[in-house]
């Protein structure tokens, strides 16, 4: 008995990791349609397909980061502040990035 609990605790332990991936995959997709949105909204399509590129080829998120804020404030109408709550996880992913990259340029100095 005690190991049919244990492969049950298993099965359910191992279905939340996979469910927990799909809910933040589902998640990062709709950052990146309103970051789309935005971007087209303000800019034109060729900007907003642009910022994908970058995005997927580049690695650079800040645009749609951007992007993302103005799709829900302006292209949705929701409140400022709501903007900022679905924009700051790719704010949150960029900042250790960049302080990386600062601490990397001021440390790594070649002597001249």
């Amino acid at each position: 008995m005690s190991n049919l609990k244990e492969n049950m605790t298993d099965i359910l332990l191992g279905s939340m990791g996979l469910v927990w991936g799909i809910i933040i995959l589902g998640a990062g997709l709709i950052q990146i349609y309103l970051g789309f949105l935005g971007i087209d909204y303000h800019l034109g399509s060729g900007f907003a397909f642009g910022a994908l590129g970058l995005a997927f080829v580049l690695r650079i998120m800040f645009p749609l980061t951007i992007g993302t804020y103005f799709g829900v404030v302006d292209v949705l109408g929701w409140d400022w502040y709501l903007g900022v709550i679905i924009a700051l996880p790719g704010v949150l992913f960029i900042l250790p990035g960049l302080v990386t990259v600062i601490f990397q340029s001021l440390f790594s100095r070649s002597r001249y």
